[in-house]
């Protein structure tokens, strides 16, 4: 802050007081208008930053999470293929042999970044944001916080798929031949038909965050405005 320093020698008339008292206010308004002045443009400065790193998350996390459909649209079709065939499968001599179907390999799959908003949150930087930009980016972190509770359940079910795969000692590999009762037939199934249910709830949750990401992209912050990105990319997930 800029000082204002009286002036070295006594008013001797009432003018010359008059004077000495709006020297100081001038200052004052002139040394206050400064630090405003400087406060204003760092403000804008943080804000610009702040949009620009929010847009280039966004930017980088819209196409991951489209190839990512790709790899995930293989899996499901594995799976419901997987399933037609263990319930088609007839028992014979007390137990049901189905060949589950052949897949490629699943490739790794990155979850998109989401960091520029919670980091911005835990240091009080989204007070530099507009109240309508904040709401928007609040529910893009929403949908982001929905889609890795639904991965997370995902995760779960392809686990507990495998644990009851290996409890009865069979493979669930690409092409492998199961043997089992129709009892164990239909505990297995069931496991992979909770795997496939939530591994497409996790794909729409995805395409929700997606959508919800593009919308706030473009301006958009109540449900209203987003709801057309998120049917747009709802639509766009692989049947």
């Amino acid at each position: 802050m800029l000082d204002v320093h009286p002036a070295h020698h006594a008013a001797s008339t009432w003018k010359d007081f008059f004077i000495h008292i709006a020297t100081i206010v001038l200052g004052l308004i002139i040394a206050v208008s400064l630090e405003q002045a400087v406060e204003y443009f760092h403000h804008r400065q943080e804000r610009r930053k702040l949009e620009e790193d929010l847009r280039a998350e966004v930017e980088r996390r819209i196409p991951l999470i489209t190839a990512n459909f790709k790899q995930f649209a293989i899996m499901t079709d594995w799976y419901r293929a997987g399933l037609e065939r263990g319930r088609a499968a007839s028992a014979s001599g007390g137990f049901v042999t189905f060949v589950l179907p052949d897949r490629p390999p699943f490739p790794a799959i990155l979850r998109p970044e989401d960091a520029a908003w919670p980091a911005a949150k835990a240091s009080q930087l989204v007070a530099v944001l507009p109240n309508g930009e904040v709401e928007g980016w609040d529910r893009v972190d929403f949908y982001a916080q929905m889609e890795e509770r639904r991965n997370d359940d995902r995760t779960r079910a392809g686990e507990d798929f495998l644990a009851v795969a290996d409890r009865l000692g069979v493979s669930v590999d690409s092409g492998a031949t199961v043997r089992v009762t129709p009892e164990q037939r239909d505990e297995l199934m069931r496991a992979l038909a909770l795997y496939y249910e939530k591994t497409r709830s996790f794909m729409v949750a995805d395409a929700n965050w997606q959508g919800a990401s593009d919308a706030a992209a473009h301006g958009a912050s109540t449900v209203e405005q987003m709801q057309p990105y998120i049917v747009r990319a709802r639509a766009a997930l692989p049947k």
